[in-house]
């Protein structure tokens, strides 16, 4: 080609040098790279992609930029585009980083489409570009494309009435490529269940299905690949971790995007509608960066990157539920290795106890000093302290970000029979409230050690007392950690009963320290041992390949290592949870000691700072959740606490106002603390003796379903004998903590409870399905999807929705 042939397209491209030869060669260039695009395929990949690297070689920062513009137009050339790109050198890799970012910071293309709530066309495919690329080279330009935009995000939240950053899709789809680590917006069961566990089982939590469950005519190459696929996932979630942290990214990313979620809400630019779908999108992507840092940190590393929840929360500006998300980690990390310290130590757990008389200052009688408060082998310490020690609480002016009106319901019964239909009481996690069978004997033997003084004697004489004020310290927790809780928490909710102390412990643990999901383990194991038995099945047929006889006898191994890990990571969880039950034991009597006599205020209070603001977070928050209420009542009768005015505040027609005010996943997640909630009254509901022995046990002193409620504030019972006993032994139980004359609900005045939540229930969803607010009725079936499995189990019931639910469909029609 002539240069006169050349120049006559000129004008067809902007001028990249004064002198007309460069803009010749320029021209030229052009063209090739658009005609090897047009010849890129996956059969032709090898030979192209050597001529367009070596292209990209010569002009890299023009043809590269060509072949991005490209990738950006046309989503389909991505995968070819990396294959191709496997020749470029390592220089051609950091102009490839600097075309990215030039692409990037260009003014005159839009991030969103004209709907103003998704990421435009060229800033997706470039999104997944990146995470290919990277996920080919490894390169550590990626750290630079974080960085931009770590840095538009601070512009933003420095920015008033800025847009939101669209370009954390560029996080996203990384860490999607490069880690495996998908946004869980609805969560399955298993999944849930997965991020229980350890490290080991973590790592399934993002798959649908196992990549070692293989077809029956799988072959050699495919069980060789899958264990490939497995470790280079590991491999690079490492990488783009280790990434992460060593540019000191972990913590500003972390920051940046917490503060860009919540502000967010706070737009008057956006409708409502696209606000609430912008937030819950960026804070899926905030949970996302965070698996990626919990699972492949250390948790002393964990520690040592990300601060505590309190120090993200008074320092950097995080909301209080973000910042616990990102803070519980290292709060947890110190509190198992406290724990672990105090076993090893064989030393109990003291908890500091002030007692105080309002009208004659501190007074300790000999007989309250001689008195040890009981748990699990402990002691607790009565100890005149400092008046500046026992005074905790203070005003705060900072609250829960949901309030809710709760409804003052009749909670007067008859004797009518209510008919509620049979179900199955199998929703996910149900289990927990035995425990583990292992946790349970463990703990079963130490709790003859609970009836024994500090003498070694049966404590037999001790009685239920009424104090006229109490301070303890929760054990073993960062006293700064509680002291902001104090501080934040505001006055009212502190002297109706609600103590700082109880806030803290609500929001450090999660789900793995209360259930050991041994069920899901043993699927893991199951598969891994199928795994193993497909690959021996595989040996004697490649005897003859000694590189395949080779690759299947390492997989066998690490398989092998694999199930080990999962049983060790099991056993470990156990002792884990045991220590946890055993903490609780020792502090769950002075939780609510001075809670109001009246149980609806404290019970407000609780659902207003603690159950609400975490239930809607995520389905995993939901569910411990709704575990941890059950866990209080029973195996842990905690002192004053009543789990049925919980329910009937929770399953109250409120529900609507709720649904009407959520997001579509604050909605799945609150619906899945419901379900759980309702699994397990069914399971009362289905057997009377089943409900004598979780509901209203007297020998194990349960005061969670009580008609009437007559305890003083300042009441303390004497300490728990009966915690995780398999059956009642000799001997006397937890009677006496009961207060005499106390009512219990009768079975058939629970059933006729029962159906009233169901009506409230019932009640709740018309409103919202006949609400004219799109997203409101949206949230009502997303809720009654999520209660599918738990929710109405009255036939009458389930028709009346199911005709509201035909009449929106046929609307919308």
């Amino acid at each position: 080609m002539s240069l006169d042939d050349v120049l006559e397209d000129v004008d067809s491209a902007p001028a990249q040098s004064a002198y007309v030869e460069v803009e010749a060669l320029s021209l030229e260039v052009r063209r090739q790279v658009r005609s090897m695009m047009r010849r890129l395929s996956g059969d032709t990949v090898k030979l192209v992609g050597r001529q367009i690297c070596a292209l990209c070689h010569a002009t890299p920062t023009l043809a590269l930029k060509i072949v991005l513009d490209q990738v950006c137009s046309y989503d389909n050339l991505i995968d070819s585009v990396v294959k191709a790109f496997r020749y470029l050198t390592p220089l051609d890799v950091d102009v490839m980083f600097y075309v990215i970012l030039s692409t990037l910071d260009d003014p005159t293309s839009s991030p969103v489409k004209d709907d103003g709530i998704n990421a435009a066309h060229w800033l997706q495919s470039l999104s997944l570009f990146v995470a290919a690329f990277s996920h080919r080279h490894e390169s550590p330009g990626l750290a630079y494309v974080l960085g931009y935009v770590l840095k538009k995000i601070v512009r933003m939240v420095a920015t008033e009435d800025a847009p939101p950053v669209f370009e954390t899709t560029l996080i996203s789809e990384a860490i999607s490529r490069l880690a495996a680590i998908d946004v869980m917006a609805n969560a399955t069961d298993d999944q849930i269940l997965a991020l229980q566990g350890g490290y080991y089982l973590n790592l399934e939590a993002f798959s649908m299905v196992s990549p070692l469950v293989l077809p029956q005519e799988a072959t050699v190459d495919a069980v060789l690949a899958a264990g490939t696929d497995t470790r280079l996932t590991r491999r690079l979630a490492q990488w783009v971790t280790g990434l992460v942290v060593s540019n000191d990214q972990a913590l500003p990313l972390a920051v940046a995007m917490s503060i860009h979620a919540d502000k967010i809400l706070k737009m008057s630019s956006l409708p409502l509608s696209s606000t609430l779908i912008i937030y819950d999108r960026e804070l899926e992507r905030v949970y996302q960066l965070f698996n990626l840092l919990y699972m492949n940190l250390k948790p002393e590393r964990y520690a040592k990157v990300i601060p505590g929840p309190h120090t993200l929360a008074s320092k950097y500006g995080l909301s209080w539920a973000l910042a616990i998300l990102w803070g519980r980690p290292n709060v947890a990390f110190h509190l198992a290795q406290s724990l672990k310290q105090w076993e090893s130590d064989g030393e109990p757990i003291n908890v500091k106890i002030v007692e105080r008389d309002t009208s004659h200052g501190i007074q300790l009688s000999k007989s309250d000093e001689a008195a040890v408060e009981p748990a699990l082998n402990v002691n607790a310490e009565k100890t005149e302290t400092d008046q500046a020690n026992a005074n905790k609480s203070s005003a705060g002016a900072s609250k829960s970000p949901v309030d809710t009106t709760m409804d003052s319901t009749d909670t007067s019964m008859n004797q009518s029979d209510v008919g509620l239909q049979r179900t199955s009481a199998s929703t996910a996690g149900l289990k927990t409230s035995n425990a583990d069978s292992a946790i349970e004997t463990a703990t079963a033997a130490s709790d003859s050690e609970s009836m024994m003084d500090v003498d070694g004697k049966k404590d037999k004489d001790e009685a239920p007392r009424v104090i006229a004020d109490l301070q303890f310290e929760s054990p073993l927790l960062p006293r700064e950690y509680v002291a902001y809780i104090a501080q934040t928490l505001p006055s009212s909710a502190i002297d109706i009963g609600l103590s700082p102390e109880f806030v803290a412990v609500f929001w450090t643990l999660s789900l793995y320290d209360i259930e050991v999901p041994s069920g899901r383990y043993e699927k893991e194991i199951e598969v891994y041992t199928q795994f193993i038995a497909r690959i021996d099945g595989m040996a004697k047929t490649v005897q003859g390949s000694h590189s395949k006889a080779a690759g299947l006898a390492q997989a066998r191994a690490r398989a092998s290592a694999s199930i080990e890990a999962l049983n060790k990571e099991m056993l470990e969880q156990k002792q884990h949870v045991m220590r946890i039950r055993r903490w609780l034991i020792a502090q769950k009597d002075y939780w609510f000691c001075m809670a109001h006599e009246q149980r609806k205020l404290v019970t407000q209070a609780l659902l207003q700072h603690c159950v609400l603001p975490r239930a809607v977070l995520s389905a995993a928050d939901a569910n411990f959740c709704a575990k941890l209420l059950w866990i209080m009542h029973y195996p842990l009768a905690t002192n004053k606490f009543s789990l049925m005015i919980v329910y009937d505040s929770v399953f109250s027609e409120s529900l609507s106002t709720l649904l009407a005010a959520f997001t579509e996943n604050e909605a799945r997640n609150y619906a899945k603390f419901l379900s759980t909630s309702l699994a397990y009254l069914s399971h009362l509901h289905l057997s009377k003796t089943h409900y004598a022995e979780r509901a209203v046990n007297s020998w194990r002193g349960l005061t969670g379903f009580q008609q009437q409620w007559r305890y003083d504030r300042g009441f303390l019972p004497p300490k728990s004998r009966t915690i995780l006993s398999p059956s009642p032994p000799e001997g006397s139980g937890d009677e006496r903590r009961i207060k005499p004359g106390t009512t219990m609900l009768s079975y058939e005045d629970f059933r006729t409870v029962m159906r009233k939540w169901q009506v409230n229930l019932t009640k709740a969803f018309i409103v919202t399905l006949e609400s004219e607010r799109h997203d409101t009725v949206r949230n009502s079936i997303l809720a009654l999807k999520e209660m599918r499995k738990s929710f109405p189990v009255i036939l009458q019931y389930g028709r009346r929705i199911m005709d509201k639910v035909n009449e929106v469909a046929a609307g919308r029609t």
